[in-house]
């Protein structure tokens, strides 16, 4: 269940007064997602998705709510923030910040098919592209510096693969590549965090968004969106997937012999985190 923290009535009404909506005629909470709380609210002027971040503090909110903003008003498919009183995206609620966005009436996809991953390759080049002219730029926040330190050795001891995490950090030490296309990543593209509406996915939660290789983005939507229930890797979803890409950025060769390590790496990425 993603609504880790419970609303009143009375705190819906005062976080909607803060965007110069309401009152809330009803809210329910949404079952998607894992960190943070997401309620779908009902008001006079429409329906929003109000998300609680749970981990995330201001400054972290502001960066990816400002990416949100600028990719929504170039045209790309994303749900655009609405600006709170003062002129920021979010509002405080309880010690944590808040943030309202239409409510979207797409779909999440459950089982991929081979047009999901072509809509979502296509997109994640068009978001790479789109990003180039924004300014603002901050590191990866799930980079190497961070697997290096959630990879401590007391986490280690109590790894019944210990083992296995200290080889792969080894071999992805060695594989940085750093000549590698890089730019603004969405770090996060799995089924949960895209809704087709209408064959085009809109892309959701921000959260991961920082600066890597972009071959990096597109492996951990590989993993994603290109594997089956049964953990069998799909080669017919993972061709669609990279042949979209491709069509709209071209990946240079160097990328194309990086592709395996970095597939490992983007494993090694969600393994760590969760």
């Amino acid at each position: 269940m993603a609504v880790f923290t419970h609303f009143s009535q009375a705190q819906v009404d005062a976080l909607l007064l803060c965007y110069g909506l309401g009152p809330c005629r009803y809210f329910t909470g949404v079952v998607q997602g894992s960190i943070n709380t997401t309620y779908q609210v009902h008001t006079p002027q429409g329906t929003f998705a109000l998300t609680l971040f749970e981990q995330q503090n201001q400054q972290e909110l502001t960066f990816g709510l400002d990416l949100q903003h600028f990719l929504a008003q170039a045209g790309f498919p994303c749900p655009q923030p609405l600006v709170a009183a003062g002129g920021a995206f979010s509002a405080p609620v309880e010690g944590k910040f808040a943030a309202l966005t239409p409510w979207l009436t797409g779909e999440s996809v459950c089982t991929p098919e081979l047009h999901h991953c072509e809509a979502v390759g296509r997109y994640l080049a068009q978001f790479h592209l789109t990003c180039l002219p924004h300014i603002e730029q901050r590191p990866n926040p799930f980079g190497l510096s961070w697997l290096r330190q959630r990879l401590n050795s007391e986490m280690l001891a109590q790894q019944d693969n210990a083992e296995m995490l200290r080889q792969e950090l080894a071999l992805q030490n060695l594989y940085r590549f750093a000549d590698l296309p890089r730019g603004m990543i969405h770090g996060d593209i799995f089924p949960d965090n895209v809704l087709f509406e209408q064959g085009i996915p809109f892309f959701l939660d921000f959260a991961a968004v920082g600066t890597d290789v972009w071959l990096l983005d597109l492996a951990i939507a590989a993993n994603a969106w290109c594997i089956s229930a049964e953990g069998q890797w799909l080669n017919a979803h993972a061709k669609a997937l990279l042949s979209a890409y491709d069509h709209r950025r071209r990946l240079t060769p160097l990328e194309k012999g990086a592709w395996p390590v970095m597939l490992r790496w983007a494993a090694l990425r969600f393994w760590v985190s969760r």
